[in-house]
């Protein structure tokens, strides 16, 4: 699994990104899995502006997106936690930690 390199934006709609989600015994790439995202603060707290978890969406083989939305309550040089939950067909889980940032330019 790759996970794109990501920022959460202040005041904008995002897109998380999982690619390549593979089995990690056999290599072979995982589609039609179950896969969920949370934004949580270092406390494991969920951010408010949004009900959680929000469901990815698989596109390619493997591949997997969820939108997070504009309305989530974050501050800005702040970090925070993506978790991904994989339930089916194998459990995964990935916790990439993520900054705010205001856009610029």
């Amino acid at each position: 699994m790759k996970q794109q390199d990501f920022c959460l934006l202040i005041g904008n709609q995002m897109i998380a990104e999982l690619n390549n989600v593979t089995n990690q015994i056999t290599g072979a790439l995982i589609t039609g899995a179950t896969i969920s995202v949370r934004v949580t603060d270092l406390d494991d707290n969920d951010v408010s502006g949004e009900t959680w978890p929000v469901a990815m969406i698989e596109g390619d083989s493997g591949d997997y997106t969820a939108v997070i939305p504009e309305t989530v309550v974050i501050v800005e040089g702040t970090k925070y936690r993506l978790k991904y939950v994989m339930t089916s067909p194998v459990a995964q889980t990935w916790e990439p930690l993520v900054t705010a940032k205001r856009r610029t330019g």
